[in-house]
């Protein structure tokens, strides 16, 4: 008997749904690489929510590359979005976005990048959900005009048309089944290099306007910590199969707003603690050249001491540290410019792997604000281990 309206199923909970699955793929964020084009629109994105009082939970891999809830607590409504980077010239062709791809040896087809989107409304059936298709490029439509920003709603009947065709065709459902409400194909402004820079502009203006509740003295800095804060949530990729356990995955407004606190008092710190060893070398008057090096290096060692995610970094703190503690007591009571040529020659030696590939400059800053107290010594702490999935 068919079932009616009366006897239909509810619909799973928006949180049980949102928990993993063993279908789902979650490779998490290698720390090594720095942060990828994905990584920091969900920051720019992050930026971009601090802007109203509204609540919300952004997390990388959560079911899409980027999930935005209205709640990391008690989620009512989820966004889910495509985030692809195209480097070629020329934009997207809608044709591109709802065509399958190419036959696989298996002879089946990956379905397109907005079949797969419609996929997830349509495992979330019963709960608001937006689609959102993003990249660097904008997508072409009607008449060969290009869209920075646009409802796939607002295209035209026999666009619309072929979309949902495409969709209903590749997921095995009916036309009917094709929802093209609240789904939207964006072109984001984050360029495809120092994306930092960018996100910056963006948490420097927060700031002012006052939608941040303190200031930011090094918005370049913050903006690579808050990268960093969503990162460590990346890389999370314990299976979490209740909404508590996903919190671990997904960067709430409280938790963005407590990491760029916690990025504004570390750089103060840190960079009050390198000015301070710089212009005691400048007063001893240490070699000119070398000193010129040392502060070319200012702004990376310092946006590498609120970057939770840099393995080296990590190391060659604890290089430095360790090296520092084993100094011979004669050593320990030299000027500050011989006692930091002392522990970089002792440690490199010590150490040599550790240092490779980074510049002379860099590794002396490392090493002032090691010998100053300069680093946040939660820096250091091992990354949190992973979870056994749950098995079938």
């Amino acid at each position: 008997m068919a079932l009616t309206d009366e006897t239909a199923p509810l619909p799973k909970a928006l949180e049980a749904l949102l928990a993993d699955t063993l279908d789902d793929e979650k490779t998490g964020a290698n720390a090594t690489l720095g942060f990828t084009f994905q990584q920091w629109w969900g920051a720019l994105v992050v930026a971009e929510l601090l802007d109203s009082d509204e609540d919300f939970a952004v997390g990388m891999e959560v079911k899409e590359d980027v999930a935005i809830l209205d709640s990391a607590s008690a989620p009512t409504c989820v966004e889910f979005c495509q985030i692809k980077k195209n480097e070629q010239a020329g934009g997207w062709g809608l044709k591109d976005l709802h065509r399958h791809g190419p036959k696989k040896k298996d002879k089946s087809r990956d379905p397109s990048i907005l079949a797969k989107l419609h996929k997830r409304r349509t495992e979330f059936a019963g709960h608001p959900t937006k689609l959102r298709f993003v990249s660097n490029l904008a997508v072409k439509i009607a008449a060969g005009m290009s869209s920075s920003h646009c409802q796939l709603t607002s295209l035209s009947a026999s666009e619309q048309a072929d979309i949902q065709k495409s969709i209903a065709n590749q997921l095995a459902i009916g036309l009917a089944q094709v929802d093209l409400a609240e789904w939207a194909l964006h072109r984001t402004n984050l360029p495809l290099g120092e994306q930092y820079l960018f996100l910056a502009g963006k948490l420097a203006h927060l700031s002012a306007a006052g939608k941040i509740p303190f200031d930011l003295p090094n918005p370049t800095i913050a903006a690579r910590y808050l990268a960093s804060a969503l990162q460590n949530k990346a890389a999370d990729t314990s299976y979490a199969g209740s909404l508590r356990e996903l919190q671990s995955r997904v960067l709430s407004r409280s938790e963005a707003i407590q990491a760029l606190s916690e990025a504004a008092g570390a750089t103060h710190r840190a960079s009050d603690q390198l000015d301070s060893a710089l212009d005691q070398l400048s007063a001893a008057g240490y070699p000119f050249l070398t000193l010129k090096k040392i502060k070319a290096e200012r702004t990376t060692v310092l946006a590498h001491a609120v970057d939770r995610t840099n393995d080296q970094f990590k190391t060659c703190v604890a290089a430095l540290a360790t090296q520092l503690s084993h100094l011979s007591t004669t050593a320990s009571s030299l000027p500050l410019r011989d006692l930091m040529d002392s522990l970089v020659t002792q440690t490199i030696s010590a150490s040599p792997p550790e240092f490779a590939g980074l510049r002379p400059g860099y590794i002396y800053a490392l090493a002032l604000l090691v010998l100053n107290d300069g680093i946040d010594p939660d820096l250091l702490a091992p990354a949190p281990g992973t979870q056994p999935e749950a098995s079938a």
